[in-house]
């Protein structure tokens, strides 16, 4: 089986595990009966980590409700109550709201500010700022997510689709969290992001943090690793994202969530 990195093309990769049998945790997205095998590799030329596999999972709709665990709006519902009402230290969003509120904040963006997420699945971000007083707006692909946040949350905008699929309205903060390893072309939705900024609008981008977890041998087990992962980062990958994507990093810096995802996040604006 012959692997390109997922980010940056490169031929040139490291085998880092061989993986026959699906994780605990992951979601089943082959049809069943399907033989499980993929391969986890590092770029040389990027630094990425990427899944390497035969499976066209772009194509089995996989964010479109098995995804979200959303068989239908009220299962998703349950899930957005359970999340928004964990304590603030088991809490990964309400880290990640604190996070940006304050940098904003730092920069001179008050609360009056206008605020895209993309791809928002349960909302609990979206909902969470726009308690704060942000104008926030939210786009995802998935059908079932759109009906849920209309139902259950109090947006500016909410829309179907992907960020290219929207109006051209002009943001001071645009989100994507957990998102670009999702996706075979991050470029393509962060120069739709670039589009819609205000002139001196920031560009927030979170995204799992594998280089810990693979020096400790953990990769095959862990979430940050999963199938429907495309890739996931390492500081001279998230660097290679930036550079290629023409943005300037304002801040950039790695932790573990209360959940205990291994997480890489960076601030950014246009050059």
């Amino acid at each position: 089986m012959k692997c390109k990195c997922n980010l940056c093309g490169g031929e040139d990769n490291v085998l880092l595990a061989v993986l026959n049998d699906k994780p605990e945790g992951e979601t089943s997205y082959l049809k069943e009966d399907t033989p499980y095998y993929r391969e986890i590799r590092e770029c040389q030329k990027c630094g990425v980590f990427f899944n390497c596999h035969e499976y066209d999972l772009f194509n089995q709709s996989f964010y479109e409700g098995d995804y979200n665990s959303a068989i239908d709006s009220a299962g998703l519902e349950r899930r957005f109550n359970k999340i928004i009402n964990l304590p603030g230290q088991e809490s990964d969003n309400k880290g990640r709201v604190k996070r940006i509120s304050g940098f904003l904040d730092e920069n001179g963006i008050d609360k009056s500010a206008y605020v895209l997420d993309v791809g928002s699945g349960t909302g609990v971000f979206p909902y969470e700022m726009a308690l704060l007083g942000y104008k926030v707006s939210a786009v995802d692909p998935d059908p079932v997510s759109v009906k849920h946040m209309e139902k259950t949350l109090s947006l500016e905008n909410t829309w179907q689709g992907s960020i290219n699929d929207i109006p051209l309205l002009k943001f001071n903060l645009i989100t994507f969290n957990k998102v670009l390893e999702h996706v075979q072309d991050p470029f393509e939705l962060i120069k739709g992001a670039v589009s819609r900024l205000d002139e001196n609008g920031i560009i927030y981008i979170e995204l799992p943090y594998g280089k810990i977890l693979a020096q400790d041998g953990l990769a095959p087990q862990r979430a940050e690793f999963f199938i429907e992962h495309f890739t996931t980062f390492t500081e001279t990958a998230f660097k290679y994202l930036a550079n290629r994507a023409e943005l300037k990093c304002l801040k950039m810096d790695n932790l573990i969530d209360p959940s205990g995802k291994h997480t890489i996040y960076g601030f950014f604006r246009p050059k």
